[in-house]
This record gives structure tokens, sequence and C-alpha cells, in this order.
């Protein structure tokens, strides 16, 4: 009984963390910096794949 009471309570404090670290996530602008930056990174991507490789 103990360990199930304990196993609940530790979930909690994770689901607590999880809510935390959104809520920061959410409040400092990163979800738009986030996009920003896969957006170049994918620019960079598709530009790497249309140069020529320099041995074939």
């Amino acid at each position: 009984m103990k360990t199930a009471a304990l196993r609940q309570a530790n979930l909690k404090k994770e689901a607590a963390a999880v809510e935390d670290y959104w809520s920061l996530f959410l409040e400092t602008g990163a979800p738009e910096f986030y996009m920003l930056y896969r957006a170049r990174e994918d620019e960079i991507c598709r530009e790497n794949k249309e140069k020529p490789s320099p041995t074939g």
C-alpha cells in the first residue's frame, strides 16, 4: 500500500514539473523562437541537398 501511495505522489510531482516547464516555455516566447529555428534549419538542409557534392 505504501508503494502505491508513494508512486502516486511521485507521479503528481512529475506532472507538476512538466506543467511548470510548459508554462515557462510558453511565457518566454520560446515557441516562436523554436519555430524560427526549425524553419532556418530546414532551409539550410534544403540548400545543402541542392548543392552538388564535391566528390561527385
